[in-house]
């Protein structure tokens, strides 16, 4: 009997302690696996902020309404300041967005922040997100502390890794090219963009014409754009965006820069039916919203009808716009940015 307690003891203390060191060699590998498989992957729109530091810029910041519905040019030309859209993916989170700005943005950056709904209403990655992470995202997750990217980890689904096993190792060649930058420390992704930048892109949608519309237009604009959200979450403002109006506040506070936000584009002819049954809460969420932001002593400009368009203007899906839409977006951004509190920072000096 003693000695069987003597081993059940034993295995109580070797239990935690094998069970952190699995954990520990899962984080290792995960972040060994990162870095290598994103050796050779780049991101256009990183470059855009990460290259031009030592200007003072209007950075335009979102998912893909932003994309589609920004001309940088315009607010570059009347502003006669850099602008940038870094407008990509709706599904990205806001706080690795934010994680950016803390390492690269500087005092005289102003953010406009055309966020889709989803980002006050549920803004949880979709599996998508994580996938990328390994490769063309990786630089979400190059920028965050120590313990955002174990939290990031942990939240990886499996899946996520077998793809990242298998997607580049494939070809031998590439994998030992990967391996070989990890090892000697070479610069991940180096690529020369200076051309694209030099030719006056600035990370808006290349448009080549009308394609196919996406299937999320067969569900009802105003359903998808206030209850379809990644986490599968209901109407409402979650507290993940409450703790990101403290982070960003943080950052005004530090670094200098200012945050503006506005409404997301949006092409449809029934996205804010005040006939809908779920049009009254709707409504009161874009009133929350604005409350919310300004309380914490940000400022909201316009009104959602300034970035609404109707459905002869939708590219593809509910948040795309076509050129014709986009640019009068656009001109009606600036009008609202000219009556903002920081209409005298945003002009060049």
């Amino acid at each position: 009997l003693g000695l069987n307690l003597k081993k059940y003891k034993i295995f109580l203390i070797a239990l935690p302690i094998l069970t952190l060191a699995l954990i520990g060699a899962y984080l290792a590998f995960a972040m060994f696996l990162i870095r290598v498989s994103s050796a050779h992957h780049y991101a256009y729109k990183n470059y855009l902020i990460t290259n031009t530091t030592d200007q003072n810029r209007i950075i335009v910041e979102s998912g893909s309404n932003s994309y589609h519905g920004i001309n940088s040019l315009m607010l570059e030309k009347h502003f006669g300041k850099l602008t940038i859209n870094l407008g990509d993916h709706g599904g990205y989170p806001l706080l690795h967005r934010l994680y950016r700005a803390a390492k690269f943005a500087h005092k005289g950056d102003i953010f406009i922040l055309p966020l889709e709904y989803r980002y006050y209403i549920g803004d949880v990655p979709p599996d998508t997100y994580y996938y990328g992470i390994f490769f063309e995202l990786h630089h979400f997750y190059d920028y965050l502390p120590f313990l955002e990217k174990l939290k990031t980890i942990s939240q990886i689904p499996p899946q996520a890794f077998m793809n990242a096993v298998t997607r580049d190792y494939r070809d031998r060649a590439a994998f030992k090219i990967n391996f070989n930058n990890f090892i000697h420390r070479w610069p991940q992704a180096v690529h020369d963009f200076s051309p694209n930048f030099k030719n006056g892109e600035r990370g808006d949608y290349q448009y080549v014409g009308k394609v196919d519309e996406a299937r999320d237009t067969q569900m009802p604009c105003q359903q998808y754009i206030f209850f379809t959200d990644f986490s599968g979450s209901k109407i409402g403002i979650n507290d993940i965006f409450r703790r990101n109006l403290k982070f960003m506040k943080k950052l005004e506070q530090e670094k200098g820069i200012k945050f503006i936000f506005t409404y997301p584009a949006v092409a449809g002819d029934d996205c804010y039916d005040l006939n809908d049954p779920h049009a009254a809460d709707n409504q009161k969420f874009l009133k929350d919203v604005k409350k919310l932001i300004e309380d914490n002593g940000f400022e909201m400009i316009g009104d959602y009808k300034d970035s609404y368009f109707p459905r002869k203007f939708l590219h593809d899906t509910w948040f795309h716009l076509v050129p014709e839409a986009r640019d009068m977006r656009t001109q009606k951004l600036i009008e609202n940015l000219e009556k903002s509190k920081y209409a005298k920072e945003l002009h060049a000096k």
